[in-house]
Formats: C-alpha cells, structure tokens, sequence
C-alpha cells in the first residue's frame, strides 16, 4: 500500500461446472429479480402516471369550476348592471331558470315596463302589451316557432301600470334551456321613449316646415352660389311666385332664376351676396322679378350661406316672398302722405317740404300763387257738403290745368291753395294768374247753375333775390289774396245770395213779391212797435231772406199738392236750421241768422225747430210769423185756393195767444185795416 508494489498474487481455484452452474442458477435468479423489477417499475410508473394525469384533472377541474363561478358571477353581473331589459319567456307568460331559481327577468326590464318582479309572473308579457303591437307580436313570435324566422325585432309600446305607454325596442330569439323540454324564448327590450318623442317632435317639425313651405307666398329654395343662381330646391310656392313650375327651375332644367331677375337688379344682387358672404351675414333685399306671364312682381328675398368646414360657400339658402301688394300700399300710402285725399293734390306737408327744398336749392326766380275760393262755405250750408267738396274739385282740375308740369299744386286748407312755381318770374306768375281767371270765366259759363260758379280770390308774390325767404313770399302772396277777397267776397256773396233766393222763387211756391208784400208789412208792424232803424231794416232783410234754406228742399216736397206724410214733414222742418246755417256763414247776413231759425216757433211753445215759447221767441221772428202766415193764406197755393183777406184776418185772430203772440196779431190787424 505504500510503494504500489505487488507483493503477492491470491487466486481460488475451482471446478469449471462448479462454476457454470453457479453462473446458471445465479443468471436465473437474477433474471428473475429484473423481470420483478421491471414489473414493479412498470407499475409504479403507471401509478405515477395515473396520478399525474388525475391531478392535472383535478387541477383543470378546479380551475373549470373557478371559471365557472367567475362566468356566472360575470353573466350575473351583466344581467342585472345591463342597460338593456333581458326576460325569458314561455308563450304569453314569464318563466324561472331553474339553476339557483333566479328570477327570469333583470331590474331593468321591471324599471322599463314598471311593473313588480311579482305582477309580471302573474300577469305575463301579453297582458302588459299595447292592444296595437300584441297581434303583430304574437304574428311574428309564431312564424319564430314554426322555423320561418330566426328571430325577430320590432318596436313595441308596453302599457305601464299608471296607464302611461313606453316605447320599447324588442328583439326575440328562441332559447333552449337544460332541463328544460318547453320552449322558450329571450326578450331584449331597450327604451326609445325619448328618441320616438324626438322622432314625432321632428316628424311634427317636418310636416309643419312642408305646410310651411308650401303655404308660404313665395317660395323656399337651396341654390348654388354660381353666376344662375341655379336652384338645388325650390318649394311648391314656386309656380305661384314665378309662373314656371318647378321642374323647369331646378338645375336649369328650362331656365335659370337668373333669367326670372329684372335685368336691372342682376348685378345689384350679386354685389350684395358678395358683401353679405364675405362677412359671414344674412342676405335680406328687395328687387323685381318678370313672372311667366310677363307680369314684374316686386319681392323679398331673405337668405343665408352655407358655408363648409374651410369656410368656403356650399350653397344658398332663403325664401322669396311676393310682396307686390305691399309696395302697393306703400306706393298708396305715400301717396296719400303727399296728396290730398279730395282732390289728388298735393297737401300741405308736401307744399312746405317743397318749399323747403326749393328754398335749399336756392333757385331764382320762383314764385308763390294763393287762391280762396269764395262762397264754399255758403255752397256747403245750403246744399250740404257734397256740393262744397264738387267746388272744390272743381277748383283743383281748374288750377292744374292752368299750372306747369313742374309748379306744385297743393290743397293747403279746406278752401285754399296754393302752387309753387320754381324758375317763374312775376311775368310768367301773371300769366298763370290769368290763365286761372280765364279758366273759371269758361268754366262757369258751361255751367247752368249760377249757385256752382266758381268764383276765386287769387295772390301772388315772387322771390327775386336769394336773400329774400319763401316764408315771406308765400306771406306776401297771401296779404294780396285776402285783399282781392275783400274786395270782391262781398259782390260775390251778394251775387250768391240773390241766386239762392231766385233758386227758391223757382222751385217753391215763394214768389219775389211775397217777400216785398212780407218787407212792407212788416215794417209797418215794426214802425207801430216805435222799433228803431236797425231793426226795421233787420224786419226787411227778414222778409226777404226767412225762407232761403228751403233752396235745398226737395222740389217735390216744396210743390207737393196734398198733405205732407211724417217723412215729408221732418224734411221740411229742416228748412229754418238750413237758413240760419247760411246766413251763419255770410258775414252780412249773420245777424238775422237767428231770426231765420225762429220764424216757425210758435206762441205756445209747439212750433220748430226748438219748441220756443212766448217771449222767448226773437219779437222780429215772431212779426214775420203773423206777417207769413197772413200772405200765405191770402194766396193760391197747389193744394188749396186762396182766402179772402177777412177770412185770413179771422183766422190769424182765432190763433192769437196759441200760434201768435196776441200783441203782434192785433197791431198787423190794425195795419191793415188802415191799408
């Protein structure tokens, strides 16, 4: 052991058989033990395989089951977080899932329909179903079950328990659930309440934006912003505004709106979309169209553009309006503003804005002619104001026929005008003066009537030097009208008069010599009454002129031969009040108006027109009455004959005290017992 040297040899020696039996029996026996290892390995490897395999089972078993409850606890947690209602149904009612009898529906399916879990597995899904969609329902769940169809959607109402209706979108499909032979049915319900409201809401804005459209005067449109306007759109108004229906307009299809425009606004509108546009702003302008029929309609257009994200112009929008009739009435009532409504004259305001704007200018010459006309307000009291306007008339075609194309004629007052005449010196002012008069003087003698002569006060004035103002013309040129009618109203009324009273002779039963017979008479009463000078004259005047308001009494109630009916008899009562207005307006004849007014009032208070009585009747009105009275009777009349001058003496003292004043009736009797 210490050098590695042998240092001697062992060897056993033995027999060869010896040897190979042993070597026999022992491979026996070994080979035996190595067939019962290998069995034993065998199994043991199988039983470690076996046990390997079932515990991967086992492991895949737990973890199917981990999955399992983490899938329900997810289903569960979807069924009852989901927005959407989910129901399982069997025919017309509810049913349970066995599994861990869970309810057949999640909450929001019992908060949509409104119904307890409780109520719905009592009442079932048809019963809570809107009349109108349960046949078309129950239609398509049987074409479901009989494998026509799939499944199914539709929108469906539910009738809530308050009565109430949800609108529901539903769709159907068939479920087969384990231990489960019948079959039924998934039911998915997702709330549009709102979005129907929102539909009907816009259904209810379309229908009335078509009522709308096709109600509208005009039209509504979408064009496109080229040089034709050339219409993407145009509503049923379109004919009724432009004469074309409107296939002819859209897309240019026979002409363009372009070719609808008056030529004279096409580039006044395009300049104005061009403003608009630029700035972003709403289109609004008036212009004229030439409709299919030729005829030049005036309209309104409002409008906007429609621009894209890059702010470039897709298109126009607006309508068209006809507003034709209201340029009319504008046209009319500018009119009316500058014109006056009797004679289509200027009026006043306008007579002084052209003053104004004349005196702005600072043209000159220029001149101002004020004409009055004399006697209208006679002409209106007598006849009434018809006649008064028809003189007045009258008047207006007289001035501007004698005036230039360029003078302004204006109505500046009831009976007075006035004309400006730019560029005219006091010549040319004459010579239309002259032109008036002689207008008037042939006017006058084509009528027949000298009560409608027309009879003018004319001045004039010119403004010769800038400094001068028109103001102090048009005062001056009215200084010398009044001074012409000064001087000639008092012949012109006179005249007027006279032709009144001729007219009364004419169509009355009056004659000239009653009123002479009345003068006379009467100022025999007044002498005896010792009356002064005044009104005696005032007692003849009276006599003359009590009767001239029957001058517009009608002549067949004036020379009816028989007794006047009720109507009749009113429209002669008037005559008094008729007389007093016109010697109201004459400033000569105004202080008998009142006498005229009284000359039928009576003693005892029942006579007209306002039932005066005793002394409270004027004294000269009440000697005309017995005065009247007396040559009334005493001359022949169309529905009697005249009375004997005793017989007319009796009557009149047989109403002494009633009709007459007593005192009165025995001094005219004593008169004329004298005569």
């Amino acid at each position: 052991p210490v050098s590695g040297t042998a240092i001697a040899v062992l060897g056993i020696d033995y027999p060869a058989s010896a040897w190979h039996d042993h070597a026999v029996v022992r491979t026996i026996q070994v080979g035996v033990a190595v067939v019962y290892a290998i069995i034993a390995l065998t199994a043991l490897y199988t039983v470690l395989t076996q046990n390997r395999h079932l515990q991967k089972e086992r492991r895949k078993l737990i973890d199917l089951d981990a999955r399992l409850q983490e899938s329900e606890t997810l289903f569960r947690a979807i069924f009852d977080q989901s927005p959407i209602g989910i129901a399982i149904g069997h025919e017309d009612s509810y049913m349970k899932i066995k599994t861990n009898l869970k309810p057949d529906f999640n909450p929001m399916y019992t908060k949509i329909v409104g119904w307890s879990q409780a109520e719905l597995e009592k009442l079932g899904w048809a019963h809570i179903t809107h009349p109108d969609d349960l046949s078309r329902d129950r239609e398509y769940y049987a074409m479901m079950r009989r494998g026509e169809i799939e499944s199914y959607n539709m929108e469906k109402r539910y009738i809530r328990p308050d009565g109430t209706i949800i609108w529901t979108h539903m769709h159907i499909a068939p479920l087969q659930l384990p231990d489960n032979d019948s079959a039924s049915h998934l039911c998915l319900i997702e709330d549009i309440s709102k979005r129907k409201e929102m539909e009907r809401a816009l259904l209810d804005s379309e229908r009335s934006k078509a009522v709308l459209l096709d109600n509208l005067p005009g039209m509504a449109y979408r064009c496109a912003y080229d040089s034709e306007w050339t219409m993407l759109f145009v509503s049923a108004g379109c004919h009724e505004l432009t004469g074309y229906p409107t296939e002819d307009l859209l897309n240019n299809s026979r002409l363009s709106f372009n070719d609808l425009i008056a030529p004279e606004y096409r580039d006044i509108l395009r300049l104005e979309w061009a403003r608009v546009l630029e700035r972003q702003q709403p289109f609004r302008h008036e212009y004229e169209i030439i409709s299919g029929s030729g005829e030049r309609k005036w309209v309104l257009e409002m409008g906007q553009g429609v621009f894209d994200d890059s702010g470039e112009v897709e298109a126009l929008e607006g309508i068209i309006i006809d507003i034709s009739k209201q340029k009319q009435r504008e046209a009319q009532i500018k009119y009316m503003n500058d014109h006056d409504y009797l004679t289509n004259l200027y009026n006043r305001q306008y007579f002084e804005d052209a003053m104004d704007r004349a005196e702005q200018s600072g043209c000159t010459p220029i001149s101002v002619i004020v004409v009055d006309i004399n006697g209208v307000r006679l002409i209106n009291e007598a006849f009434g104001y018809a006649d008064g306007d028809r003189l007045i008339r009258e008047t207006a075609r007289v001035l501007q026929d004698a005036c230039r194309p360029d003078d302004v004629v204006a109505r500046v007052s009831g009976d007075e005008f006035a004309v400006l005449l730019p560029h005219a010196c006091s010549q040319t002012v004459q010579q239309t003066v002259a032109r008036i008069s002689a207008s008037c003087v042939l006017l006058n003698e084509k009528g027949s009537n000298r009560l409608y002569e027309v009879s003018l006060a004319v001045g004039s004035a010119t403004k010769e030097r800038a400094e001068d103002t028109l103001s102090e013309t048009l005062r001056l040129a009215g200084e010398n009208m009044r001074n012409r009618k000064l001087f000639e109203g008092k012949s012109y009324h006179s005249a007027i008069i006279s032709s009144m009273m001729a007219t009364v002779y004419e169509k009355s039963q009056e004659t000239e010599g009653h009123s002479k017979r009345l003068a006379v008479l009467s100022r025999r009463v007044g002498e005896r009454l010792h009356l002064p000078q005044k009104n005696l004259n005032e007692l003849e005047l009276l006599a003359m002129l009590h009767d001239i308001g029957k001058v517009a009494i009608d002549d067949r109630v004036l020379n009816k031969p028989g007794k006047l009916d009720a109507e009749e008899w009113a429209i002669m009562q008037r005559h008094p009040e008729i007389g007093y207005r016109i010697a109201k307006s004459s400033s000569q004849l105004e202080h008998i108006a009142e006498y005229i007014l009284a000359h039928h009032e009576r003693w005892d208070g029942m006579g007209y027109p306002r039932q005066l009585r005793g002394e409270g009747i004027p004294l000269i009105a009440r000697i005309i009455a017995v005065v009247d009275a007396y040559d009334a009777m005493t001359e022949d009349r169309v529905y009697r004959k005249a009375l004997s001058k005793e017989q007319a003496i009796e009557e009149i003292r047989r109403n002494a005290g009633t009709q007459f004043d007593a005192d009165i009736v025995r001094i005219f009797i004593d008169v004329l017992l004298e005569r």
